[in-house]
């Protein structure tokens, strides 16, 4: 079974660049997880609640980050910390309005990790 969230939208400071850090942008957040959930039956202690996630997304994003890179893993750390049953998670970072000049277009970074239970 897939839990996802889709299309959150931050405003961050996330960066190597003076102006990035300074200035901030917005970004864009999709989280897939995987998790082995019984075929009946299922109660919110079986599976992953989005809720949660959320909160968790949101207090690792606060923390300023120069590489999404790094933000994207911290992110999955955390959740995983939290909800063990999930085999396999997938980040998705989108940077709008990304600080290069004559570019138009969105940048990101996409983490995918599998987990042995």
């Amino acid at each position: 079974m897939k839990v996802f969230l889709k299309d959150i939208m931050f405003y961050g400071y996330h960066g190597i660049h003076d102006l990035e850090r300074k200035v901030g942008t917005e970004f864009s957040i999709n989280i897939n997880m995987d998790i082995d959930l019984p075929e009946t039956n299922i109660t919110l202690d079986d599976t992953i609640d989005y809720s949660v996630v959320f909160s968790l997304l949101k207090e690792e994003f606060l923390i300023a980050t120069p590489l999404l890179e790094n933000l994207a893993i911290r992110i999955s750390e955390r959740i995983k910390s939290v909800y063990p049953l999930m085999i396999k998670i997938q980040v998705n970072i989108i940077k709008h309005n990304a600080p290069i000049e004559g570019f138009q277009g969105e940048v990101g970074i996409e983490f995918e990790k599998t987990y042995s239970l």
